[in-house]
């Protein structure tokens, strides 16, 4: 059976501490909602595989694919890779030292089935911290200066648009920005995530 959520994961040893990382792999495994998979998406010359470097014990679905070349474009062909490979009905896309609390799939779950409407394009508020400044976006959000994380889209979504096909430093925020002129996007307040 499919999962519901595929968390695409985007890590590179040279860019992420792992000290940050080990936060980011213990946020996902402390969610409550359990029906997701985990994709792995390494960039660069990994020594250990994930499943030595944390305990993945708890999570049922987990893929790893690893990416010799180093490609210094800010994740956007590890987020390509995921993609291609991904099997839930929505996607979100996660950088290893991002941080998910505890309840953010379960809430995004219950906003995808309020009201009976179909939502191919959700955004939540999640704290940015920038400059050691804690900056939250949301709702309002500018869609040229969104963060992958406050994103879930529907596969139905990502495949219309060739899955994440851009890879300049802004491609998030145009390709969000594509997504919403097919999909409208649906607003959740609360502060789901941190971003840093």
């Amino acid at each position: 059976m499919k999962p519901k959520f595929s968390i695409i994961v985007v890590d590179c040893d040279r860019h992420t501490p792992r000290a940050s990382a080990k936060w980011g792999v213990e946020s996902l495994l402390s969610q409550t909602f359990r029906d997701f998979e985990v994709i792995f998406v390494h960039n660069g010359l990994k020594q250990q595989p994930y499943e030595e470097e944390f305990d993945l014990s708890s999570l049922e679905k987990v893929k790893t694919i690893y990416i010799k070349e180093i490609c210094d474009d800010w994740g956007n062909t590890s987020r390509h890779y995921g993609s291609r490979v991904a099997d839930g009905e929505y996607f979100l896309h996660f950088n290893i030292d991002n941080l998910l609390y505890s309840t953010c799939l379960e809430k995004v779950n219950e906003f995808l089935q309020k009201d009976n409407v179909r939502k191919d394009m959700v955004v939540f508020s999640i704290i940015h911290h920038k400059n050691a400044e804690r900056v939250l976006t949301g709702n309002p959000v500018r869609l040229r200066h969104i963060d992958c994380l406050q994103v879930v889209a529907s596969r139905k979504a990502w495949e219309s648009i060739g899955f994440w096909y851009r890879y300049e430093y802004e491609a998030d925020g145009h390709l969000f920005a594509e997504l919403s002129s097919k999909f409208p996007p649906f607003y959740i307040e609360e502060i789901l995530a941190e971003n840093f």
